[in-house]
């Protein structure tokens, strides 16, 4: 039988285990954005599913054997270290700014001023951009499909929805 001194007393971690290395306390930004993928944790299989799983062809393809590569994406870090929260405070604002001026504009009389002509202008050029920005917010939500660290999706993912804003 072993004593109290022979056993070993572990200590829970305070946060995940990639975090603990640091020896400090880990950002708001690392926990909820480093190391989340876990289809990248087996290069040969990104996903459980059956071995001839077109899905873990294309990721192998598209992704693990990219002509684009770096010894460790997960290093990545944002410079900003955007998460959900701080993104939805930076958008709020700006969507108040847009409002004012919106409101600005309407308290003037602005549409009444447009000329016939500009309307016409305004309706042939502006309202296809709508397509150029629905095509840059798809490319963005490719990147994060497609995104070989959690790090780099989530940035992937805030600018799909700001080309959805906008």
């Amino acid at each position: 039988m072993m004593s109290n001194e022979q056993i070993e007393t572990l200590k829970p971690l305070k946060t995940w285990s990639h975090l603990s290395k640091q020896r400090k306390r880990p950002s708001e930004y690392e926990i909820v954005t480093s190391n989340l993928h876990f289809h990248t944790n087996n290069k040969g299989k990104p996903f459980e599913i059956g071995q001839d799983a077109k899905m873990n062809d294309w990721y192998l393809k598209y992704r693990n054997n990219s002509p684009l590569v770096h010894e460790n994406w997960d290093a990545f870090r944002d410079p900003e270290q955007l998460v959900y929260r701080t993104y939805n405070i930076l958008q709020e604002g700006q969507e108040s700014y847009v409002t004012g001026l919106l409101n600005q504009f309407s308290e003037r009389g602005n549409d009444q001023m447009i000329s016939k002509e500009w309307a016409a202008d305004l309706a042939r050029l502006y309202a296809p951009g709508r397509y150029l920005f629905h095509a840059l917010q798809m490319i963005s939500a490719y990147l994060h499909q497609m995104s070989p660290a959690s790090t780099l999706s989530n940035l992937a993912t805030y600018q799909s929805a700001d080309h959805l804003r906008w």
